[in-house]
């Protein structure tokens, strides 16, 4: 019986200013330890980076940092990216699982920005680590695929009864993405029981199927779209693997 989430687990998210991995910038980011037992309290650490560009008034209005504030007050980006990675690498080689609602965005970002600040690819370093990646989307997609509504990190919250603090700041989010995680095995013991070989592999077979099954979607609808299909993170195209 593995019971993964009974355990410690870091809890990770980036706030940014655009969904364009290949050129936004993280301006926030969060590595929150939350005591799967519940007998602590979630050992919160937060950046706010300024990122070497404006902010976008979208994406401000999404997390409540203007480029001023970011100017300002946020540490200088190689810094801010080098912890964050350096947290995440040293939590995976510790065996502490990594949760991260829609994993794939946030580990590529910090790839992406560790490569763009002249830091160590992350990438590849993460995956020298043999790190655990909980997938809180992937697998509430897996588990429940009919489902109609959306599955925005509040919406699958709510459904599974799970409190939301802040939404849309890289702690409120990074926590609430670990009690979701916390909540799946809590409600699934065959996911609780899996090994971490066995979630890493799983989680990766049911983001293949999931990425198909929108791809077959957008080409019935007449728009049909290149899905990426990798998972937990995206390598840079002249890396995949065709």
């Amino acid at each position: 019986m593995s019971d993964w989430h009974k355990g410690m687990i870091c809890a990770f998210d980036v706030e940014s200013t655009g969904v364009d991995v290949e050129n936004d910038r993280i301006v926030t980011a969060c590595v929150a330890l939350v005591d799967g037992s519940g007998k602590e309290e979630p050992d919160v650490k937060e950046w706010l980076a300024w990122p070497g560009m404006d902010i976008p008034e979208e994406a401000a209005k999404v997390h409540g940092i203007t480029t001023a504030h970011a100017r300002e007050h946020g540490e200088p980006a190689p810094e801010v990216i080098d912890e964050v990675a350096t947290w995440l690498i040293r939590a995976a080689g510790d065996l502490i699982p990594i949760v991260a609602f829609n994993a794939c965005y946030d580990l590529t970002m910090l790839d992406r920005d560790s490569r763009r600040n002249g830091l160590g690819p992350f990438g590849p370093a993460f995956e020298e680590a043999r790190g655990l990646v909980i997938d809180p989307l992937v697998m509430d997609k897996a588990l429940d695929p009919y489902r109609k509504g959306k599955r925005t990190l509040s919406d699958v919250a709510a459904h599974y009864g799970v409190r939301q603090d802040t939404a849309h700041s890289a702690s409120g989010d990074a926590v609430t993405a670990a009690r979701v995680a916390w909540a799946i095995a809590s409600r699934k013991p065959h996911v609780a029981a899996m090994t971490a070989t066995e979630l890493m592999s799983w989680q990766a077979a049911e983001r293949r199927k999931q990425a198909r099954s929108y791809a077959d979607y957008l080409r019935r609808q007449g728009t049909p779209k290149v899905i990426d299909e990798s998972w937990p993170w995206t390598p840079l195209a002249e890396q995949a693997v065709a």
